[in-house]
């Protein structure tokens, strides 16, 4: 049985430091978590990451646009124009409604080459730890589904 408080303490740390030894160490050493039950717990803290990462498209862009609208009535009831033409910039680009935010998913970013569908697809999977950062995405493809299959 896993120790709540000391997952939630590793999901934190796994959170704050991309060094996966230090997050080890600091496991061993300061949470005193046995050898053999480290690898175990990391798993378990990714696990939960990736199911917190999984949400409601359409449920969260409403509660941005229901914000975004908030903010700017009551900046404009408080003669805040400021704020409320910042909160109507940030909806105008959080629905593309501006020309110069509309996405074409084949374009490529210059860093790397790739698509930006295909770096929003490596964003979600590098952080679950199956391989070095910069493996191939049809690599880590292979390794989630894989790392899923597995009993």
């Amino acid at each position: 049985m896993v120790d709540e408080e000391k997952l939630d303490t590793v999901l934190c740390l796994i959170t704050k430091i991309p060094n996966q030894s230090v997050v080890r160490k600091a496991c061993r050493d300061t949470l005193n978590i046995p050898d053999e039950d480290i690898e175990t717990i990391i798993a378990e803290a990714r696990r939960r990451l990736t199911l917190a990462a999984d949400f409601h498209r359409d449920e969260e862009l409403g509660k941005a646009i229901t914000r975004y609208d908030n903010i700017y009535s009551d900046s404009c009831k408080i003669k805040d124009f400021k704020t409320a033409k910042a909160a109507e910039d940030s909806r105008v680009k959080l629905l593309g409604l501006a020309k110069h935010t509309t996405k074409d998913t084949t374009e490529t970013t210059a860093d790397t080459g790739e698509s930006e569908t295909l770096t929003e697809i490596r964003n979600h999977l590098e952080p679950l730890g199956l391989a070095a950062d910069g493996t191939p995405i049809a690599e880590l493809a292979r390794l989630a589904a894989l790392k899923l299959t597995e009993k």
